[in-house]
């Protein structure tokens, strides 16, 4: 997990389009039709690792808001909710009309590796760092694929249809430091 600490400058709290808009479209265009990155979300009744650190961290107190983007299902989001903190979620196929709007945190779980394209990649990363008025938390899967898969672009499709990009840690700080000119601070791999 990576957490940037971010400067002052990001104050609004006016809405910015997550996606930048490609010609013909409001929204990135899987360039594989076959691979469907909606099927990577998963339910659950805990919060995410992220989300656990977070709140181990002291982040979680209610004094400040959340942005879970590419939140999937909205777990996170409705547990904290429950909790009494100030918690929005985004996510282009389960929530696709949600405000986006800055918030203190924007937590950026699990999006990176789904995501086909570098270029997407990238701007998904600028947007959610512009969203972010204190921190912006990224994690990715490390490691290596466990299953039978088909090697695509620099990841594979899984079985289910859904494309993984497996990072290393020192590949992740690398992504993160030349697409946002920022150092990140590793907390823990991944």
């Amino acid at each position: 997990i990576i957490i940037k600490e971010l400067d002052s400058r990001f104050s609004s709290s006016q809405p910015i389009s997550l996606f930048d808009e490609i010609p013909g479209n409001k929204t990135f265009r899987n360039p594989n039709p076959l691979i469907d990155s909606s099927k990577t979300a998963i339910s659950r009744n805990t919060l995410s690792l992220p989300m656990q650190i977070l709140e181990k961290e002291g982040y979680l107190d209610g004094a400040y808001t959340i942005l879970d983007y590419g939140c999937g299902k909205g777990e996170d989001v409705s547990i904290l909710k429950k909790r009494g903190v100030s918690a929005r979620c985004y996510d282009p196929h389960f929530f696709p009309t949600k405000p986006k709007r800055k918030a203190n945190i924007v937590n950026l779980g699990y999006v990176l590796n789904v995501m086909p394209t570098k270029a997407e990649r990238r701007r998904v990363l600028k947007r959610a760092f512009d969203l972010a008025t204190d921190l912006l938390v990224v994690t990715v899967r490390t490691g290596s694929p466990q299953s039978k898969t088909t090697p695509y672009k620099d990841g594979i499709v899984t079985t289910r249809d859904t494309f993984q990009k497996y990072y290393t840690q020192a590949e992740l700080i690398n992504f993160v430091k030349k697409t946002l000119k920022k150092t990140p601070i590793s907390v823990r791999t991944g």
